[in-house]
């Protein structure tokens, strides 16, 4: 395997990896490369979201976008590793949880807040009238939205 120099190497070697539709082989890129960043973490997370490991993922995002016990979002984190834990939460079937992430960043016209977004909308336009009534006097529990895009930014 490759010896990356750099963190902007390696993150670009997992992004092509990526875009390839090889999270596993993007994985082993980055345990292989020993880094720790935040960055390389993230791209982690990207991996195991596209891997299905969805509940790691959603720990990890945890870890990098919420301060030690706290309920709201690091005002310091990336916006990407925030729209990435929201993905993360949509992807586990957490919509209000997602939707909470999403309205608490700070750039709404973001594009990967706008995609979260358009994907809730489009699942919701799905719904019957009263489902859709439901779902927005009392919120959504646990479901299953599409998404019609590949989970996860670096």
């Amino acid at each position: 395997m490759k010896h990356h120099t750099n963190e902007a190497e390696l993150l670009h070697d997992v992004q092509t990896l990526l875009n390839g539709g090889q999270p596993e082989k993007a994985l082993e890129m980055l345990r292989s490369a020993g880094q720790q960043s935040k960055a390389v973490l993230n791209a982690y997370g990207v991996c195991l979201m596209r891997m299905g490991q969805i509940d790691k993922a959603n720990e990890l995002y945890r870890k990098l976008v919420l301060p030690s016990g706290g309920f709201f979002l690091d005002p310091n984190a990336p916006t990407v590793f925030k729209t990435n834990y929201a993905t993360a939460l949509l992807l586990g079937r957490h919509v209000d949880g997602c939707i909470g992430v999403l309205g608490e960043i700070a750039e709404p016209t973001h594009p990967a807040v706008m995609r979260l977004h358009n994907a809730v909308n489009a699942w919701k336009q799905t719904l019957g009238p009263v489902r859709r009534l439901l779902t927005f006097l009392l919120g959504v529990r646990s479901a299953n939205v599409p998404l019609p895009f590949q989970p996860g930014d670096l």
